[in-house]
């Protein structure tokens, strides 16, 4: 009698293609997880919809049991977050279910300690940094900015944790400190576990790309017809 009057927590499956990793996590209504990462630093679109196949099956679920989609919205690579976007657009329209958009930066945040002021920094490449600064995990207190890494001591001072690919440089150059605990990309079990807590209508399912796109769209690739999904 008391598991039947527990609500129960929504299906949600996360996906996040928006870098070197290709991953996603799946939480069944019971609170069971079930994720698979696996590094990448190209091909997202010819791996997803198998990937997305294989956490239905690992959760005794089919798409149409997914109460929302979470997809991670950039900055990142550019052609990367794009697959990932098509991909939880589609299920979403397909059937009818709320897709929410999680920035990268913010992904990455939900790995600070709770209630604990923080920023998020990740390598752009071309010496510059994507930044942000939370105020605890999940609350932004500034705008996501790129930076170049000559301006980077202007926003971090000495003895604040820092999160994401840019840590060691923030330590090494800010004298910040890091989380040895938080991976060096997102959690992408943490992003599921989110999207159930968040509203759909605050999360745009929108890519965010702070720099202006610097990449094409790969022709010929279509998320649509890589796969299946039970």
């Amino acid at each position: 009698m008391e598991n039947e009057l527990r609500p129960q927590h929504p299906v949600i499956l996360a996906l996040d293609t928006a870098h070197q990793y290709c991953q996603g996590a799946l939480v069944r209504a019971d609170g069971e997880l079930h994720q698979i990462v696996e590094p990448r630093s190209r091909g997202h679109a010819e791996r997803l919809i198998d990937m997305v196949d294989e956490l239905l099956a690992d959760a005794h679920l089919t798409i149409k049991e997914i109460d929302r989609f979470v997809v991670t919205t950039g900055p990142g690579s550019f052609t990367g977050l794009r697959v990932g976007l098509a991909a939880a657009r589609g299920f979403g329209v397909a059937l009818n279910k709320p897709v929410l958009g999680l920035s990268t930066l913010e992904a990455m945040s939900l790995s600070a300690p709770p209630q604990t002021p923080h920023k998020v920094l990740f390598d752009a490449r071309r010496d510059q940094h994507y930044f942000q600064a939370f105020a605890a995990p999940g609350q932004p207190s500034g705008a996501p900015q790129l930076l170049e890494n000559d301006r980077i001591e202007e926003h971090i001072n000495r003895g604040d944790l820092v999160l994401g690919t840019g840590a060691d440089f923030a330590i090494d150059q800010c004298g910040a400190k890091g989380n040895s605990d938080a991976a060096e990309w997102l959690d992408i079990a943490r992003v599921a576990r989110y999207g159930a807590l968040i509203a759909a209508d605050n999360y745009k399912p929108e890519p965010l790309y702070v720099r202006a796109a610097d990449a094409k769209p790969q022709s010929g690739k279509s998320i649509a017809r890589e796969g299946h999904a039970r």
